[in-house]
């Protein structure tokens, strides 16, 4: 194989990834408009209080107070995960930080259907 033919495979492959790229970005921003931000999603079980304290800007201490935890505990488990180690329902924990959202807070929202739900 010569230089130039070498080249021009090179090129190939090298557009055919970006082509790759495209098609996920394009893809993920119809989920994105569909969806809409993370954050306009009702609080769920499968997530964790620092995913909640990022997604809806609730201040960690706050975070902590509403569940019961030490700093630096429960950063890794799911309110579900939580709630049992509690020995509470997980709609209990939910109840609470919802409360501790601003009233124009999406969590307030309806919650979305399960087929409608593309998330874990």
């Amino acid at each position: 194989m010569n230089r130039r033919t070498a080249l021009v495979v090179l090129l190939v492959l090298s557009l055919a990834l970006a082509g790759l790229f495209a098609a996920r970005a394009v893809m993920v921003a119809m989920i994105w408009r569909e969806e809409g931000p993370v954050a306009t999603l009702p609080i769920a079980p499968w997530m964790t209080p620092r995913y909640i304290v990022r997604a809806y800007h609730l201040p960690p201490s706050e975070m902590r107070a509403l569940l019961d935890l030490a700093p630096g505990e429960g950063g890794r488990l799911t309110l579900e995960e939580i709630a049992a180690r509690r020995g509470v329902p997980v709609e209990t924990l939910i109840a609470r930080i919802e409360k501790a959202l601003p009233a124009n807070a999406p969590a307030a929202r309806e919650a979305p259907s399960e087929e409608d739900d593309h998330r874990p």
